[in-house]
């Protein structure tokens, strides 16, 4: 329609921050752009597809996997692109897809808490690679079924930056920008005071963190801060953490 804001027709990667007085139509025509560049991914996809069933035929077998470094953000947390410091899932929540030659597994989603570091596991398992003098690697395989256990059992997925923090469990997602942050910047307020911005939300049934719910379960958050101090304490070798308490 003639009155509807134009997809941006730049291929840069923007890095705008939204107020509530900028324009309304600036994310949709961010959007529009981002929907026009997965259009051509799924064209890209297509054509491998293609190239791998033609290499099939000739007796080749392929295992395929895409993931992604990291989110790209669209508006929804007031900001278009660029790195967001807050942690949020639209930086983090990136997708992991694998296709096995067999065929084995389709259709098949998980839910467990997993990271880029179990990304090479996995593709030994997947290639069934045992070599007792292969280097260790820090994740684990969410094929193998022992490790899949471990992976239904693991609790925390943490991460971190100069100035925040952010923990996420199968039961909730806790982030703030200073508190248990050594050294961390803290934001300013209108007087130059510093100031925490924090949340909790609910998982996963809110999986892009749209409704707060700091105000309603202080117990969580005490939990889930005591854990943040505890995994800090950890990695600088001074205490060793114990398992979450399941909430239902």
């Amino acid at each position: 329609m003639e009155d509807e804001a134009a997809p941006v027709t730049s291929v840069e990667p923007p890095q705008i921050k939204i107020g509530d007085h900028d324009d309304p139509d600036a994310s949709f025509r961010h959007t529009t752009a981002y929907a026009a560049q997965v259009i051509a991914l799924d064209m890209a996809w297509q054509m491998l597809t293609e190239a791998i069933a033609e290499s099939t035929e000739s007796g080749q077998t392929w295992l395929v996997v895409v993931m992604g470094s990291r989110g790209f953000a669209l508006g929804e947390n007031g900001l278009i692109g660029g790195t967001d410091s807050r942690l949020t899932s639209a930086q983090l929540h990136v997708p992991w897809l694998m296709r096995f030659p067999d065929g084995r597994r389709k259709l098949v989603r998980s839910h467990t808490l997993v990271s880029h570091l179990d990304l090479l596991p996995t593709l030994l398992a997947a290639e069934e690679f045992a070599d007792d003098k292969a280097s260790p690697a820090d994740g684990m395989s969410v094929l193998d079924a022992s490790d899949s256990a471990a992976l239904a059992d693991r609790q925390v997925h943490f991460s971190a930056t100069d100035n925040a923090v952010a923990i996420r469990t199968p039961d909730w997602c806790f982030r703030t920008s200073r508190r248990g942050v050594p050294n961390g910047d803290a934001s300013r307020d209108a007087h130059g005071e510093a100031s925490i911005e924090s949340g909790l939300f609910v998982l996963p049934d809110d999986r892009w963190e749209a409704n707060d719910v700091s105000k309603l379960c202080p117990d969580v958050i005490e939990e889930l801060e005591g854990r943040i101090d505890a995994t800090f304490r950890q990695l600088s070798g001074e205490v060793s953490i114990g398992p979450m308490e399941k909430r239902e």
